[in-house]
């Protein structure tokens, strides 16, 4: 038997909707003060938290091959059945029964496989990019080393607390340090002339963004809560977050990811460059921040900031849209009969390793509105 849960969410939703009413009045009482509206966002959070588990079955299921088909899974249960027989029985009509029915399923089998591999044949070759590189992945994905230490120069560390430590010394960044400063009404004052207001259509929008997964982070709220959410607390939420915004308030739970980290050598004892970090924000957060990206990305556009060439971190370009333009460039050098000369960069942990207040004095010099770098 295999323990899964079963979350009934046609209920979950029928229950926020009983109670907006009580939901909206608590909102309200907290209106015009951004640290009482951060609040209730941590409230609704929890809320949403126990409502999830409250309307959650948790059932014994029989363990299935996922990897092949229901009419399959009847095939081998049937094979099975006339094995059983013919070793009790010994008859020779249960022995011919038995063998026709092994070709059968033989043959099914091999249908099987050629209809997987004509599908990913077909993915391969597919115009659609995205399905092309998902399926290419496939063939190079290698599973993930478990580690039990972490190597730092010459030092191992072994005991789960003494990782964590070491991994938090090696990401902690204390990038808000000179904002937390700020006057608090030089902030107000700032943001009462920004642009980082929003309508329901936006929130609609950064909702529907979100992958419909079911992991969450220590907030215990997953996307597809938030995304089951009824039609009118879309509002709700857009007067929340437009008093987190008209104050630049985002506090630190907000910034509390919960860190899957996975070894991306083959050696037990990795240093921290070779762990690949998966980060789970809570999803109010990552809300919160789809709607700051729809401001910034449409200043960066508008002021042309980044170079067409850039693909990366960029929507609609991947890397066959510079693999492509680079096909291009060596067409064109052929044809004319000239060299193309090729320098390949690869910097280690870049993201990492980036320079975070020069490049907030960048985007200073770039006159960035004062309100994004708050």
């Amino acid at each position: 038997m295999h323990i899964v849960p079963c979350t009934y969410w046609k209920l979950y939703s029928s229950i926020l909707t009983i109670l907006f009413d009580q939901i909206q009045t608590e909102k309200e009482n907290s209106m015009n003060d951004s640290i009482n509206t951060y609040n209730w966002f941590l409230s609704f959070e929890r809320f949403l938290a126990a409502l999830k588990l409250r309307v959650t079955e948790w059932k014994g299921i029989k363990r299935k091959r996922p990897s092949i088909s229901s009419s399959l899974r009847i095939l081998i249960r049937h094979k099975h059945y006339l094995q059983n027989r013919y070793r009790h029985s010994k008859y020779e009509d249960d022995r011919i029964r038995l063998r026709s029915w092994n070709i059968l399923v033989k043959q099914e089998f091999q249908a099987y496989r050629q209809r997987k591999w004509e599908k990913f044949i077909s993915n391969v070759a597919s115009s659609n990019p995205t399905s092309s590189r998902q399926t290419m992945k496939m063939l190079n994905k290698k599973k993930s080393v478990d580690f039990s230490a972490l190597t730092d120069s010459n030092t191992i560390y072994r005991s789960p607390t003494d990782i964590g430590k070491c991994l938090g010394q090696k990401e902690v960044v204390d990038v808000w340090k000179l904002y937390s400063l700020a006057d608090i009404y030089d902030i107000e004052l700032t943001s009462s002339q920004s642009d980082l207001k929003f309508s329901v259509q936006d929130i609609k929008g950064a909702i529907r963004s979100l992958r419909s997964k079911k992991s969450s982070g220590f907030d215990q709220v997953s996307n597809i809560m938030i995304k089951l959410l009824p039609e009118h607390y879309h509002a709700l939420l857009t007067q929340a977050y437009n008093d987190l915004f008209r104050n630049a308030q985002w506090g630190s739970e907000w910034k509390t990811a919960r860190t899957i980290c996975l070894n991306k050598s083959e050696n037990p004892a990795p240093t921290t460059n070779q762990l690949r970090l998966i980060s789970m924000l809570p999803t109010f957060s990552k809300i919160y921040e789809r709607l700051f990206l729809t401001r910034f990305n449409s200043w960066t556009t508008r002021m042309i900031i980044l170079p067409a060439q850039q693909s990366g971190a960029r929507p609609h370009q991947a890397t066959t849209s510079r693999v492509n333009c680079f096909l291009e460039q060596i067409t064109q050098s052929l044809l004319y009969n000239s060299f193309t000369p090729v320098v390949c960069i690869d910097f280690l942990q870049a993201f990492d390793k980036l320079w975070q207040q020069g490049l907030l004095l960048k985007l200073y010099r770039l006159n960035c509105p004062a309100v994004y770098l708050v």
